[in-house]
């Protein structure tokens, strides 16, 4: 079946009176592939144009040009595309038709139609650059005087490292069958964003004991350094604090009232804790007070030979060495 539709026409352009009442003449020009597909020549087209109109339409002198192009669809069809323009290049119109049909002299009647109709009543031509109403002068404008640039807020200063020294009197029980006196220097140290490190060193007073059935006796000297870390220090006053660490001793036994009285010295290893109290005295100083269990990794036993040839045992390390501590800590600036 064959079909056509026209596209763009306006009811005005129809009208007989308006096509009667008009003697426009136009120049006729076909271009694109309408030989092969059989669509309407310029010359087949010039008659169909003037048998609608019933008068001399086609003049090679007119002022008036319409313009025919044919164009193939794809998959199948035409396109017919007209338009309508004066000697001085001003377009007046255009218009486009359309079918689907595989033969593009489908289009012959509606082209006809539409060419006269075009060329029998052309639109107004317009005025490509219209002229844009005056406009007001525009009103002053007053510049804003510019404001000096706030400057960004310095970065908070990097957390700086924290220091503490400290001095204790100690008291310790399980190096000796009884209480031993002593004392520890302390220095404390917090890198930024860290938690707080102890480096210690230790001195106890010599310390004497004896075998009350045999009057033998010995005399004990301790010393020792340790290293220390603290996961948990209060930051306020009272402070309560919690450190582990690992101390590397010297310990030398003497006889005392034996027949040959021998001396020995070895190294002491024991792992600790220590969980202790801080007060805020004044300024930078504190008071800390605080008790450590240390678990010696080897025991030692203090022997000695009696008259009778036999081996006597003097003393043993015990399997728990408890220290408490009481002193003063300041703080560095």
């Amino acid at each position: 079946m064959r079909s056509a539709w026209i596209i763009g026409l306006t009811a005005g352009l129809a009208l007989p009176a308006v096509a009667a009442a008009q003697t426009n003449t136009a120049r006729l020009e076909v271009r694109g592939e309408q030989t092969a597909a059989q669509c309407m020549d310029a010359e087949r087209l010039r008659v169909a144009v003037e048998q609608r109109l019933g008068r001399t339409v086609i003049d090679a002198e007119a002022k008036l040009i319409v313009t025919v192009t044919f164009e193939a669809r794809q998959p199948k069809g035409w396109i017919a595309r007209i338009t309508l323009s004066d000697d001085q290049g001003r377009r007046l119109g255009e218009r486009e038709l359309v079918t689907n049909a595989e033969r593009c002299d489908d289009l012959d009647s509606s082209l006809a139609l539409v060419t006269a109709l075009l060329v029998d009543a052309p639109p107004e031509p317009v005025d490509e650059q219209p002229s844009t109403p005056e406009q007001p002068p525009p009103k002053p404008t007053r510049l804003l005087e510019p404001q000096e640039r706030q400057k960004p807020p310095p970065p908070p200063p990097a957390e700086p490292w924290r220091l503490m020294v400290g001095l204790n009197a100690l008291g310790s029980f399980g190096h000796t069958p009884h209480i031993k006196p002593g004392a520890r220097f302390d220095f404390d140290a917090r890198p930024p964003e860290f938690v707080w490190l102890k480096l210690e060193l230790r001195l106890d007073l010599p310390s004497t004991f004896e075998d009350e059935s045999t009057g033998a006796g010995a005399e004990l000297r301790y010393a020792g350094g340790a290293l220390a870390i603290c996961p948990w220090v209060g930051e306020r006053s009272p402070a309560v604090w919690l450190c582990l660490g690992q101390e590397l001793g010297w310990i030398q036994a003497r006889g005392l009232e034996l027949d040959l009285n021998r001396e020995h010295s070895r190294i002491a290893l024991q792992i600790f804790a220590r969980l202790g109290l801080a007060l805020h005295a004044v300024g930078p100083l504190w008071f800390r007070v605080g008790l450590t269990g240390g678990v010696p990794l080897m025991r030692d036993r203090y022997i000695f030979s009696g008259s009778d040839g036999q081996t006597h045992e003097l003393f043993s390390t015990q399997p728990v060495v408890a220290t408490g501590e009481l002193g003063l800590a300041a703080a560095l600036p």
